[in-house]
């Protein structure tokens, strides 16, 4: 669980939503686009939380995935060992 350390990282009032639909993705036919809600029907005040945890989260792991890698390094495992590391984290326009 993130700490107020990693929460203080980012300013909640500095979180941007981004467009939607966002125009980078021409590949979605304008019926798709017509058809969903702006913002899947939540409001944007929940977007933002939810948009500037997903930040802190980002950031928290970052911080753990470097101490797995630094420790494993230390154990001599690094030469035979795979890490996975998947984000789940991805709010709608945020990312292509």
């Amino acid at each position: 669980m993130p700490t107020k350390k990693y929460f203080d990282l980012y300013d909640f009032e500095d979180v941007q939503l981004p467009e939607y639909p966002p125009a980078h993705r021409p590949e979605i036919p304008t019926a798709s686009r017509d058809y969903l809600s702006t913002n899947y029907n939540v409001e944007l005040e929940k977007l933002r939380i939810f948009a500037h945890t997903s930040l802190v989260t980002i950031s928290f792991m970052d911080a753990r995935v470097d101490r797995l890698l630094d420790a494993l390094g230390r154990l001599g495992l690094t030469d035979n060992t795979i890490v996975v590391f998947l984000d789940y984290t991805k709010l709608p326009g945020f990312s292509d």
